[in-house]
């Protein structure tokens, strides 16, 4: 009996554990990356994979898109990774020159100031993105691939989305 019980308590404990997981996971993370560069230190690894929902404020550089790259499904090398990010809000956050390339495909692609670059989120999994107010330039295959993709907040700002920048969204 008193197994029984112990067993039953165990049970209830894990499944208490794994709800308070899966929603933690599907809750909005808000991150102020204050030195460009520095997003994969201001999130935990045993996290990176589990977040669905992010923002994030502050300088975004080469190597934190990498980043994001990673928590949305793709590296930088277009293979796929175990990242769940679905939805995505830069509102707050400047794109700058600078950092390791992002994606390679036949050469290096990094980035450039105030703008989502060529091939920046091809073929990633996100399903909204809100775009970095300062953006002025959308590349060429931004977002191409990006069959989930439904919402997309593109700023008054931008001047120049180049062709196929969304190119096989759904």
């Amino acid at each position: 009996m008193r197994t029984q019980i112990l067993l039953k308590m165990k049970l209830i404990s894990f499944c208490l554990l794994v709800l308070n997981f899966t929603s933690w996971a599907s809750e909005p993370v808000v991150i102020e990356v204050q030195t460009a560069g520095s997003l994969s230190s201001l999130i935990e690894e045993s996290q990176k994979n589990q977040i669905t929902d992010l923002t994030v404020t502050g300088n975004l550089d080469g190597t934190d898109i990498r980043f994001i790259r990673e928590m949305a499904g793709r590296d930088s090398d277009g293979k796929e990774t175990e990242g769940i990010l679905a939805t995505l809000n830069l509102a707050g956050a400047t794109i700058v020159s600078g950092g390791d390339y992002y994606y390679k495909e036949y050469f290096e692609y990094k980035t450039s100031d105030n703008e989502i670059g060529e091939n920046m989120f091809i073929n990633c999994n996100l399903s909204s993105i809100v775009m970095p107010d300062n953006i002025t330039v959308i590349g060429t295959g931004a977002f191409k691939g990006c069959v989930n993709l439904v919402s997309v907040s593109i700023p008054e700002k931008v001047t120049n989305i180049k062709s196929s920048a969304f190119y096989g969204c759904i």
